[in-house]
Formats: structure tokens, C-alpha cells, sequence
């Protein structure tokens, strides 16, 4: 799928972000929609960037859903997508979902994230 992304882009819109938890960025190139979301809710942090250090723990972060909202993306009908998005057990499946409403949810991994092509 990745070999199918666009190096160019005619539009980028921002769909959620908050600094602390996560962003969903849309990218645009002719009439198909990329959307990426990325996890990053941290619930703990270490002190040091020395990972060799002997009491150096690693990062924890949370499971959550990320939510957008395709009017803002100008889609107001029903419409298909590919949906690649890590869950708690990491499913790596490509799946098509129909997006019946406007605000799509996805689930996503403790630092993991979705894409989504439409």
C-alpha cells in the first residue's frame, strides 16, 4: 500500500490533533483522500534518552480511538474505504469499510496509528 502513496500532494487539511494524544492529517491528490492517524498518548516517560542506562525504562503509552469527521473533508454520503489501522493485537489486515456516517472511529495501538485511502 505504501508503494501506492503520492510523493506530491494538491491539499493537506488537519482533522484532530491534540499535542499530548494524537493527529489526523488528510492528504489530497486528485479526488482520493490518504488519512493518517498517529497515537501518541503517553502515560509515562523516561527521564533519559540513554537507553543503555541500567535503570532506563522505555516509554508506556495508551490504546484509544481516533475520530474524524469526513465533512470536513467535504463528503456528506455514504463512501468506502480502505482502512489499515493497528489495534491492541496488532491486525495487520487491509480491510474496505463503508462509512455509513460522518465520523469515522478507528482503534488504535499505545503509539500506534491508521491509514485510511477514500
Amino acid at each position: 500500500m505504501l508503494g501506492t502513496v503520492p510523493l506530491a500532494w494538491d491539499e493537506t487539511r488537519f482533522l484532530a490533533a491534540d499535542p499530548a494524544s494524537h493527529v489526523v492529517v488528510a492528504r489530497r491528490k486528485g479526488s482520493t483522500w490518504y488519512i493518517a492517524g498517529v497515537n501518541g498518548k503517553t502515560l509515562t516517560m523516561p527521564v533519559g534518552l540513554d537507553t543503555s542506562a541500567p535503570d532506563y525504562t522505555p516509554p508506556t503509552g495508551q490504546a484509544q480511538q481516533l475520530t474524524f469527521d469526513l465533512r470536513d473533508l467535504d463528503i456528506h454520503s455514504p463512501t468506502t474505504l480502505q482502512l489499515f489501522a493497528d489495534t491492541s493485537t496488532t491486525d495487520p489486515a487491509l480491510r474496505l469499510t463503508t462509512a455509513h456516517g460522518p465520523r469515522i472511529t478507528v482503534d488504535t495501538a499505545p503509539f500506534g496509528g491508521f491509514i485510511a485511502v477514500l
